[in-house]
């Protein structure tokens, strides 16, 4: 193994990913190799400071532009272009775009649930209002004549508070007119996986093992629509390189994206569960990518939705001309709002 052009092309900086994980794990295990290091990169540091030391003189300076036929401009030693330092606004944003995202986020979602309350409240009102003036018209109206009565039989208590009971519930249960449209966030809790690693929850990138979805219901128990998210996948690979072939693990936080379908089952036994099975197919950001959930889906109320469900993923991603796959099961939760 030429360690020594790996040590050289990490120094220049064209050194991939891979080869430097290779890199730094034959250094951790072999003397000679850290050895070699270390002297590569005082020779590489010297060379630096020399060359930021050396300075053309004058008079050569001023015989090559003599010779191109230019006049050696006055101010040369002024033009010089300064280093860019990047802008305080810009440093700021780096640092702090995740609580930002986050802070925006949390806010829109909250305005949402706020303008919901406030529809139905007013909704209420307004009925309640109605209501009361068809009340005073009609203790307002004269009394018309009763009619002749042909016929009568008792009622009981029981059917006469169920008829009641009727009669209100259909002046009250007046359900919202929906788009059908319903807006899902859930998070995304790794149960097993194959090949199965070992879990770095501390490096894990912004919005790592959260999903969000657009679907569009197009009748009673089917609604298809967008689904994607970013989630952690085990990966454990063999590649070649310099003639010999080296094994790769690793668990990268990739995006993923693509088309969903959902079929919900009627109510249970409980008014508002709702079974559903749902299919994903897709692209991560280094190979195609399916998922099958199976779910159960609680809606207390009827522009707010609670969600809990096993998933099934399947990765499939190329190395080197070779297809490796990443087998994972997960449990999902999140709420969703129906618009």
């Amino acid at each position: 193994m030429l360690y020594g052009k790996l040590i050289h092309d990490y120094l220049d900086g064209s050194l991939d990913s891979n080869e430097e994980d290779l890199l730094f794990a034959e250094m951790s295990a072999n003397q000679e190799v850290r050895r070699e290091f270390q002297l590569q990169a005082k020779l590489n540091s010297t060379i630096k400071k020399d060359m930021s030391l050396a300075t053309t003189p004058v008079e050569a300076t001023q015989a090559v532009f003599a010779s191109l036929g230019f006049a050696l401009p006055s101010n040369s030693e002024n033009n010089i272009a300064p280093t860019p330092v990047p802008s305080a606004g810009k440093g700021f944003w780096i640092q702090f775009y995740p609580h930002i995202i986050t802070a925006l986020l949390s806010g829109f979602f909250t305005a949402i649930l706020i303008m919901l309350l406030i529809s139905r409240d007013s909704d209420s009102k307004i009925l309640l209002e109605n209501m009361e003036k068809l009340s005073q018209e009609i203790s307002a109206s004269p009394l018309l004549p009763k009619p002749p009565l042909v016929n009568s039989f008792p009622v009981s208590n029981s059917i006469a508070s169920f008829q009641n009971m009727n009669n209100v519930a259909s002046l009250l249960l007046q359900p919202d007119d929906l788009l059908g449209i319903t807006v899902e966030g859930y998070g995304i809790s790794k149960i097993s996986s194959f090949p199965n690693l070992s879990d770095n929850s501390v490096s894990l990138p912004f919005l790592s093992n959260l999903s969000t979805s657009v679907l569009y219901a197009i009748s009673e128990h089917h609604a298809v629509g967008l689904a994607g998210g970013r989630e952690v996948f085990h990966e454990d690979f063999t590649r070649d390189s310099y003639g010999q072939s080296f094994s790769y693990s690793q668990s990268p936080s990739l995006w993923w994206y693509g088309f969903a379908y959902r079929y919900s089952f009627s109510d249970i036994g409980i008014r508002g569960l709702n079974p559903f099975i749902q299919g994903f197919a897709g692209w991560a950001q280094n190979g195609p990518l399916g998922k099958l959930t199976v779910g159960i889906r609680y809606t207390p109320e009827q522009r707010i939705s609670f969600i809990l469900g096993a998933e099934g993923s399947y990765l499939v991603y190329p190395v080197g001309g070779k297809y490796f796959t990443t087998q994972k099961v997960a449990f999902t939760y999140g709420m969703s709002v129906n618009l």
